[in-house]
C-alpha cells in the first residue's frame, strides 16, 4: 500500500507541477523556490509540509513521514523518499 501512494503521489506531483502554479521552467533557479513549489502544492493537497534542516521537504501522510529532496541539477527530478520501512 505504501508502494502505490508514493507512486501515485510522484505522479500527482509531477502533473500538479506542470499543469498548476508556475512551470517548471520559470524561474525555479534556487533550492528555496522548489520547496516552495513542493510546499504550495502539498498545502494545496491538505498536508501540512515543512522544511526540515537539510533543506528537504517533510510531510506526513497516515503517520508516515516523507521526505521530498531535490539533490539533481535537473529541474525535473525529485525524489519522495520514505525512510526507515521494512
Amino acid at each position: 500500500m505504501v508502494q502505490r501512494f508514493v507512486a501515485v503521489a510522484a505522479a500527482a506531483l509531477a502533473t500538479g507541477l506542470v499543469g498548476s502554479g508556475p512551470a517548471l521552467g520559470a524561474d525555479l533557479t534556487t533550492e528555496e523556490d522548489f520547496q516552495e513549489l513542493y510546499m504550495a502544492y502539498l498545502s494545496a493537497e491538505g498536508y501540512k509540509p515543512e522544511v526540515n534542516g537539510e533543506g528537504d521537504v517533510k510531510f506526513k501522510k497516515e503517520g508516515l513521514t516523507y521526505y521530498i529532496t531535490n539533490n539533481s541539477p535537473d529541474a525535473e527530478f525529485f525524489q519522495i523518499v520514505l525512510p526507515d520501512i521494512y
